[in-house]
């Protein structure tokens, strides 16, 4: 063998391990021992392949089975910055589609990509999740034009990747009104035709707190019945797990451009949904062991940040990490629905107290999203930015301000801010809402 040394001599004396004198016809010692001599010589080895031994072949991963990797890792990776836990879930539903769907793979590509380019500050990564944004889009341009596949589960999950990726490219400053518009067409498609069956439950759950969120503050998305139906169908138990569907802050967000065009005529239902949503604010801030604490607060959650140093990834327990998605979207449904009381009531000692109180909680919660990176910090400007445009010119309010600039990268920032202008012009300006919905609704707490 290449690499050991090898002593000539006879099998005897190599076995016996002792010296050979290689003598012929026979050694000293096999005369001495009266044994016979093979003679002197070097062992030779050579390797037999076993044909019966198990191989393990490597075959090139393929490019849908390497992109489904990739998003598999960036799922799985320890303290994902997910605050909203049905995001997870979608993802988690995507590898199994991608050999599938080519455009799809493109897609889930662009969002590998753009994780990449923002966790790594990296100027060339950004240039490729710039590049595979733009072959996504152009990708899902073509499978709109295939009637076969236009109005899909696929195409749907597409344009969800692609408003994702958007977003996190480009903060506010590219609407996403369009990308909304063409997935309520393709769910308007799905619950009249009776293939919604075809959605996986955590995709519609996704899906609809996003265009619903959005229906709230921004008038160029008009519901129509047929949407309240599927609020309404997606709410309560599903497959033996509550959604966020069920929640009072998204009812009461599904029900905002009601309450926007008449504030006097829905004032009873603004009413209810205001109370039910201040009791689930203060559920959340029960701890298991009966002991009242908020859960997000700036007792809590400021002194952990501040104890933290910038660059480490912030570690909070899992169930803290669910809960401030959902808090903070009730915190904006909060100042949203005190906005309309405030319009009927006017601006009481307790509504302006309130309002405050929600003014100091999102900024609260806002200096814990931010650490958990790019993804979690996605909903926390929005909420910001609703709370803001709800509340009254005050020191809070300002505070509100003062932590997205501070937080945000400042050019970012400052599209958030614009954008929080646009939506209070919006929400203000009641000519632009309809009552779409002529049906009776009433707001009742939750068995």
């Amino acid at each position: 063998m290449v690499g050991v040394k090898h002593i000539q001599r006879c099998d005897q004396c190599r076995q016996a391990k002792r010296k050979c004198d290689q003598a012929q016809p026979s050694c000293g010692r096999c005369g001495r021992l009266g044994i016979q001599c093979t003679g002197a010589n070097v062992r030779q080895f050579i390797y037999v392949k076993d044909p019966l031994a198990v191989s393990i072949r490597s075959n090139p991963l393929s490019k849908s089975m390497s992109i489904a990797q990739s998003l598999v890792s960036i799922i799985e990776s320890p303290g994902l910055p997910y605050d909203i836990p049905c995001s997870g879930v979608f993802f988690s539903q995507l590898p199994q589609r991608l050999i599938s769907c080519p455009t799809l793979a493109i897609a889930t590509s662009a969002m590998v990509k753009t994780h990449q380019s923002l966790h790594n500050h990296n100027e060339t990564l950004y240039r490729q999740a710039l590049s595979h944004h733009g072959t996504a889009l152009r990708a899902v341009r073509n499978m709109l034009q295939d009637p076969s596949q236009a109005y899909s589960v696929n195409t749907a999950c597409a344009i969800y990747l692609i408003m994702a990726c958007q977003e996190l490219l480009w903060g506010p400053a590219v609407p996403a009104t369009q990308h909304m518009a063409m997935l309520l067409a393709i769910l308007r498609n799905a619950f009249m035709e009776g293939w919604l069956q075809e959605f996986h439950i955590s995709m519609l759950v996704c899906y609809l707190p996003t265009i619903t969120f959005e229906m709230a503050y921004n008038p160029d998305l008009k519901p129509e019945p047929w949407f309240y139906e599927l609020i309404a169908w997606c709410a309560g138990n599903r497959n033996g797990q509550m959604t966020v569907c069920d929640s009072i802050a998204m009812m009461a967000f599904a029900q905002m451009p009601r309450f926007n065009s008449n504030p006097h005529k829905y004032y009873t239902q603004i009413s209810q949904a205001y109370r039910l949503l201040k009791d689930e604010l203060e559920k959340l801030s029960v701890k298991e062991s009966g002991q009242t604490e908020p859960t997000v607060s700036s007792t809590k959650y400021g002194e952990g940040a501040q104890g933290l140093p910038p660059e480490d990834p912030i570690q909070v327990p899992q169930r803290d990490m669910q809960t401030l998605g959902p808090y903070t979207t009730m915190l904006a449904a909060g100042a949203l629905l005190n906005r309309l009381l405030r319009q009927v009531e006017g601006c009481t000692e307790l509504l302006m107290s309130e309002m405050k109180s929600f003014c100091n909680e999102i900024v609260s919660a806002s200096q814990q999203g931010f650490k958990f990176g790019p993804l979690a910090a996605g909903v926390m400007p929005q909420t910001m930015a609703i709370v803001w445009a709800a509340s009254e010119p005050c020191p809070e309010r300002n505070s509100i301000k003062e932590a997205g600039l501070g937080s945000l990268n400042y050019e970012i920032g400052v599209k958030w801010l614009e954008r929080a202008r646009r939506f209070k012009s919006a929400i203000d300006n009641r000519s632009v809402w309809k009552d779409v919905d002529r049906r009776s609704y009433q707001f009742a707490e939750k068995s």
